[in-house]
């Protein structure tokens, strides 16, 4: 993460937009969030594009140039790298990066790999980026066409990419090897979120083959338990994460299943309520498999998190 020349942050300015305007219906303000989204949307479509048509996390720094500083990350995930090659620790720090460009540093699910993958929540967010910019332009008298165009096409090209015919999931998809990873991680859960998928039915047996591997007791874990080589990955299982918990709850609701969103919503609402009830504390994530806070860190527990208050707080209410 950090400025403009090391990496981004997911496309989620969208969102707020759309929830801003809801609340405000202001239609300057809408006017000139069109512009700066315009240019959000320029620095994907440039600077993370691939030979799919995909978009990918990354990073615009050069480290092969300017070097590399693996010493702090090997020693939070526990990675040995006392003999590697410069080459392989410049591979390393691309991934690394990239990894924090998607919000969840660090997950197993890229495998070491994730500048080479085309991350299903990104393509979803970007879905969702251009059908929300096609419903703006209408509101302030520009060309939606385009935008509903590039939906499509992103659709089809999610589905050709990412689908898996056998389970109805989608998943990330590795565009150098040219296949599937076939990770069970939250983000399997984000095209059920923003409407890519076809009919409810389909929906409702994909969610429940990704809730097979992800909902446990006390949440939802972020991916599903991987071979990780020793190393260990906060966004990975057996953490419950707030923003993850709210995906997984709404991606049951719009498919209908509504008591496994009930389920998922009281487990972890019980879990951050329990654990606050004990230390006082709220954590920046927490233990799905056995309840309480996270055991596995890769560095220490922060506390009193916005996120995990915005979150409890939303899944008080229902939404």
């Amino acid at each position: 993460k950090g400025g403009a020349d090391y990496a981004s942050q997911p496309p989620l300015l969208v969102l707020m937009v759309k929830d801003y305007f809801e609340y405000s219906h202001d239609l300057e303000f809408l006017k000139d969030s069109v512009a700066a989204l315009e240019l959000e949307y320029e620095f994907w479509m440039t600077k993370r594009i691939t030979p799919t048509g995909l978009n990918r996390y990354g990073t615009n720094f050069d480290f092969a140039k300017y070097g590399t500083n693996l010493e702090g990350y090997a020693k939070r995930v526990g990675l040995d790298i006392s003999t590697w090659t410069e080459e392989q620790k410049v591979a390393c720090e691309i991934n690394k990066v990239s990894e924090g460009e998607s919000g969840e540093d660090h997950t197993p699910r890229f495998n070491l790999l994730a500048a080479q993958i085309n991350p299903i929540d990104l393509n979803a967010y970007l879905y969702a980026f251009e059908v929300l910019l096609s419903e703006f332009c209408a509101l302030v008298g520009k060309d939606a066409n385009v935008w509903k165009e590039r939906a499509a096409l992103r659709k089809e090209r999610i589905q050709k990419y990412c689908f898996d015919a056998n389970t109805g999931v989608y998943f990330d998809y590795d565009f150098k090897q040219e296949k599937r990873t076939g990770i069970y991680c939250v983000a399997c859960y984000l095209p059920f979120v923003f409407g890519i998928y076809d009919n409810e039915e389909q929906g409702k047996v994909a969610v429940e083959k990704i809730n097979e591997y992800l909902v446990r007791d006390f949440g939802v874990t972020s991916c599903q338990q991987v071979d990780t080589n020793g190393q260990h990955y906060q966004w990975g299982y057996p953490n419950a994460w707030a923003p993850h918990n709210y995906w997984a709850y709404v991606a049951n609701q719009r498919v209908g299943l509504k008591e496994k969103a009930e389920e998922i919503r009281l487990k972890w609402l019980k879990n951050v309520a329990c654990e606050y009830e004990k230390s006082g504390k709220l954590y920046e994530k927490y233990d799905a498999v056995v309840g309480g806070k996270a055991k596995v860190n890769e560095y220490g527990l922060p506390e009193m998190l916005g996120w995990t208050a915005g979150i409890f707080q939303t899944l008080y209410k229902g939404v």
